[in-house]
């Protein structure tokens, strides 16, 4: 049932013009186990989207496998992560052009550049977007495993991860540019082995 669920290239044979990208996996969050020490943030890059397709990029905890409860909102510590997104361009003749982060301090009243990543869990929806691609960076924020830990005492245990979906919204009938554009898809890893971070007080 994982090719179903997933999706695939050829999903659309199946009634579905969804494609599910594996999740990639940033951290683990455990009550249990020790810090392991490693610097706990993660840059996700996503390549080889179009205006033929809508996505949804979503970030946060997920249950470890076998367990169906879910993390919610509420146990997330204040300020705890955040994801900052960056969309990009890929032209044949030149490396990538990076933009300005997209999400920005709504209250700023120039127009400079001012990021404000959005704090996790969180997703966002985009519909035929003519970027090429997208940079996903999420951090576990002020956390060291010698000083402070916002997660310390939330007894969070689960996996956090980056998922993504796509959906073709072109012409469903055009079999061969829904294989292509769907095949076109990359999304680089995450980094291995996965920091853990202690969520079962200091």
């Amino acid at each position: 049932m994982s090719g179903l669920r997933e999706g695939s290239t050829s999903s659309y044979r199946r009634g579905s013009l969804k494609r599910r990208i594996p999740s990639i996996r940033i951290a683990e969050f455990s009550n249990s186990e020790t810090p392991n020490g490693t610097n706990p943030t993660g840059r996700i890059k996503v390549r080889g989207l179009e205006g033929s397709m809508k996505f949804m990029v979503s970030c946060g905890i997920v249950s470890p496998e076998g367990d169906e409860t879910p993390i919610e909102a509420s146990a997330y510590p204040a300020g705890g992560a955040t994801m900052q997104i960056t969309p990009t361009t890929q032209f044949p003749d030149l490396p990538p052009m990076w933009g300005r982060p997209v999400f920005q301090d709504p209250t700023s009243t120039t127009n400079t550049n001012q990021p404000q990543p959005q704090d996790l869990p969180f997703m966002w929806m985009v519909d035929g977007d003519e970027a090429d691609g997208f940079v996903v960076d999420v951090a576990i924020t002020n956390f060291d495993v010698n000083e402070s830990n916002p997660w310390g005492n939330s007894n969070v245990n689960g996996i956090l991860v980056l998922q993504l979906t796509v959906e073709f919204i072109g012409d469903w009938w055009d079999t061969k540019a829904i294989e292509f554009a769907m095949g076109q898809i990359r999304v680089s890893p995450g980094q291995t082995p996965i920091p853990i971070i202690s969520t079962g007080g200091e």
